[in-house]
């Protein structure tokens, strides 16, 4: 593994191990809260709730993310689990490549499925590769400046 993908697997191990510790914490405030009852308002409990909910379903997705990254054995192309610098329409971005829709960008990685305008044109292709991507907002060229 290149110091590049152990970055990125590092990064989301401890994205995991934060969040992990943010829900042990929500936890306890909940079960303090449910103990004296007095000061725990129903707004107070949708509130935790919510908070809880949204740590879980973050957590869930860092380990979706951090799974494609391990099952992937870089070949050079981009593939589930691809990490890419990507050129697109003169702006370049690291990007991961995950087989399902998983939602919004988490630190500076930006998902990309594969069934995407974009996923679709750089799928199984090497560094070096340009395409031109259409898609809703309009065309827009699309560069593989490195696969790792």
């Amino acid at each position: 593994m290149d110091s590049g993908r152990g970055m990125v697997i590092a990064f989301f191990l401890e994205e995991i191990g934060t969040t992990d510790a943010k829900l042990m914490d929500l936890a306890e405030q909940k079960t303090v809260a449910e103990t004296a009852r007095t000061s725990w308002h129903s707004h107070e409990h949708i509130d935790m709730e919510m908070a809880i909910d949204q740590a879980t379903a973050y957590r869930g997705r860092c380990e979706k993310i951090l799974a494609a990254l391990q099952n992937n054995q870089p070949t050079g192309r981009v593939q589930s689990g691809s990490i890419v610098l990507l050129d697109i329409g003169g702006e370049s971005g690291r990007y991961i490549l995950v087989e399902e829709r998983i939602g919004t960008p988490i630190g500076q990685y930006t998902l990309i499925s594969p069934k995407s305008p974009v996923g679709k044109a750089i799928w199984d292709k090497p560094t070096g590769v340009e395409a031109e991507v259409q898609a809703p907002g309009g065309s827009s060229s699309v560069r593989i400046l490195e696969v790792l």
